[in-house]
């Protein structure tokens, strides 16, 4: 994009926010505040919405249907019920949306019959998996916005991991290609204006991601919620050592932070007012396990141990109180030593 200035409009589609597709508000108010201040815009398409919020509604449906299990053993116990918070509907996420900044794209008729027709026909973002046709709602969602931009790409910035199925469309649409970012860490480098960080803003974000990384009580939660990496019991798989055979079940899994590294150089983004930097955190592990011994009488318990480690562009924002919630993390990769192994009876 030759300058920033030719902006309209950053448009998020769902997977900006991780496989898991729940809506971070933190992120929507920064990156709309830095579109305003450059007399653009911050687009999150109706069809996007609705997914990020059938998310929220699902996880808080998971949520209620824990906590009302766990307060039918509270009765049996013998102890009064934990309140359940109220329920979040579709329209109350999708206003919060709103209010976060974002301007809520409509999918107009037109776009909607199109967006099916691709689907059936298998043209456009339209495809087949196991024998199943899918692709209206990425069709729909792409549409909507270019008829949002008057039916061209021009001055649109797309942020989205499916770049297949923006091709397709735009082709089927005979209209360019916008700039495509895979991920919220890309749209710096498109914007052109990342220079090396002074001295004083790398000393201020190597102590803020060193302070919000060793605290005490972080767990392999906390971690997977920036990174999107949820593995059963962590971000990754390692082998312990066991078999089926041996009937060991897990238990539960705790964490310490080692070291925070950084890597590379850190960077100052002037559009978006952000700084970052690659991150590498390397973290101790311990997993519980359990099983009957062999003549069933009473449980066993191991304990296992090992190093892992997690590593991703880490962005600030400037004025931003350092948390999980308000920091980006890009591109993460991670792993184990599995060198590292050891394990002890308890």
């Amino acid at each position: 994009m030759e300058g920033s200035s030719q902006i309209q409009a950053i448009v998020f589609d769902a997977n900006v926010f991780g496989g898991n597709v729940e809506p971070n508000m933190t992120t929507i108010e920064n990156w709309a505040e830095a579109c305003e201040r450059h007399d653009a815009e911050l687009w999150i398409p109706e069809v996007v919405a609705w997914e990020l919020a059938q998310r929220v509604v699902h996880e808080c449906e998971q949520l209620a249907r824990q906590i009302q299990t766990h307060n039918g053993k509270r009765r049996k116990w013998g102890f009064p019920q934990a309140a359940e918070p109220p329920l979040i509907n579709e329209l109350q996420v999708i206003r919060r949306i709103g209010r976060a900044g974002a301007i809520i794209v409509p999918l107009e008729g037109e776009a909607a019959v199109a967006a099916i027709r691709d689907q059936v026909l298998l043209r456009g973002a339209g495809s087949r998996k196991k024998d199943v046709k899918t692709g209206a709602a990425d069709s729909a969602w792409i549409r909507s916005v270019i008829e949002h931009n008057n039916g061209e790409s021009d001055g649109l910035i797309l942020v989205s991991g499916d770049t297949r199925a923006i091709i397709a469309t735009c082709q089927s649409l005979d209209v360019q290609v916008p700039e495509i970012a895979s991920s919220l860490g890309e749209i710096r480098h498109l914007l052109d204006e990342t220079v090396e960080a002074t001295e004083q803003q790398r000393t201020s974000f190597v102590s803020s991601i060193t302070h919000l990384f060793s605290q005490q009580g972080l767990s392999a939660s906390d971690l997977t919620s920036i990174a999107d990496l949820s593995r059963p019991h962590n971000w990754w798989s390692i082998d312990l050592g066991m078999s089926s055979d041996d009937n060991w079940e897990f238990q539960d899994s705790s964490l310490q932070v080692e070291r925070v590294e950084f890597v590379g150089p850190i960077q100052y983004d002037a559009w978006s007012e952000s700084t970052a930097g690659q991150v590498r955190i390397e973290v101790e592990v311990e997993e519980q396990y359990a099983r009957q011994d062999r003549w069933g009488d009473s449980p066993e318990y191991r304990n296992f141990y090992y190093g892992a480690w997690i590593q991703g562009e880490i962005a600030l924002f400037d004025g931003q109180e350092p948390t999980l919630e308000s920091i980006e993390l890009a591109e993460a990769e991670f792993g184990t030593n599995p060198e590292s192994v050891y394990s002890q009876a308890i």
